[in-house]
């Protein structure tokens, strides 16, 4: 789960500068993943420094490491060349530079410093149902280790806003699995008091039809909408994709009635990766709704 002392469950009851985003570019079927200066600071310096943030990576890319050598946290990923995910994993390399293309396989493709300072990457999804597996596990795996870092980061007065600064609405963490066994690349998060307000107060008004149509825009038959599902109720929202009732909804629904404070939700059978591209691009499309009301 998010880290409580992170700014990733922080936000439920505190407005918290934006440290990260994400963003659905329908135009051209990708999502955009923003990152603060500040939050890029940061992942450089954990990422040079510390070992614990590839810790939970490693039983996706299981590897053998000596111990008794002084090597970077990316000696015993890089390369990839374990006869065990040989067949699963055909990137070779992890790329931890942020001001040009990043991650597993370079799959965070750089895009721009925005005049935020926020720095922007795109994770293209066109085609792709003709990428291999390889590819799908390579965004996973490269979100997965951004969203420990970014929910993990300690907070302070610093990062408390002030009136008519623009915060953090919505935080998520997923997890990657890429074993024969089901389950374990779900997506949970934080949604903050003032998005949640927003659900509650205006769910006759919001196109919920766009976050659906988002999802399935990069299925083979983007007209059949069949299983794929968003609603509003009580200010929580339930995301749906094919599968066995696979979908996002609230931790617990009674947690919404309480004033002032926003909700954690968690998922139920994301069984396989292509089901949790589906869910976060619910989750962008809902963002950007917010964004465009609310910001």
């Amino acid at each position: 789960m998010l880290g409580e002392n992170g700014i990733g469950a922080s936000i439920i009851d505190k407005n918290i500068e934006e440290m990260y985003g994400i963003y659905w570019d329908g135009e051209n079927l990708r999502l955009i993943f923003a990152i603060s200066d500040k939050a890029t600071k940061y992942i450089k310096r954990e990422l040079e420094h510390s070992a614990w943030p590839l810790e939970s990576l490693r039983k996706v890319f299981p590897q053998e490491r000596d111990n008794s050598k002084n090597t970077s946290i990316f000696d015993f990923i890089e390369p990839i060349d374990s006869e065990r995910i040989a067949n699963k994993i055909k990137f070779n390399f992890f790329s931890s530079n942020l001001s040009g293309d990043f991650g597993f396989g370079k799959v965070f493709k750089y895009l721009e410093k925005d005049e935020r300072g926020f720095t922007r990457f795109a994770i293209e999804l066109a085609n792709l149902g003709e990428q291999q597996q390889d590819y799908i596990v390579a965004i996973s795996a490269t979100l997965n280790l951004l969203t420990d870092l970014l929910n993990d980061y300690r907070w302070g007065e610093e990062l408390l806003k002030i009136k008519n600064s623009e915060y953090q609405f919505l935080t998520f963490k997923n997890g990657t699995n890429t074993s024969r066994y089901l389950g374990r690349n779900g997506i949970h998060g934080c949604v903050s008091a003032s998005m949640k307000n927003w659900l509650k107060e205006n769910y006759k008004n919001i196109e919920t039809s766009k976050i659906t149509e988002a999802m399935v825009s990069i299925t083979e038959r983007p007209e059949d909408t069949s299983g794929f599902v968003f609603s509003i109720r009580k200010g929580g929202f339930v995301i749906d994709c094919p599968g066995n009732a696979c979908g996002l909804n609230p931790d617990n629904w009674y947690d919404l009635k309480e004033e002032n404070k926003g909700f954690k939700f968690s998922c139920h059978n994301v069984d396989g990766l292509m089901q949790q591209v589906y869910l976060l691009i619910g989750l962008a499309s809902l963002c950007d709704l917010y964004r465009k009301d609310c910001i």
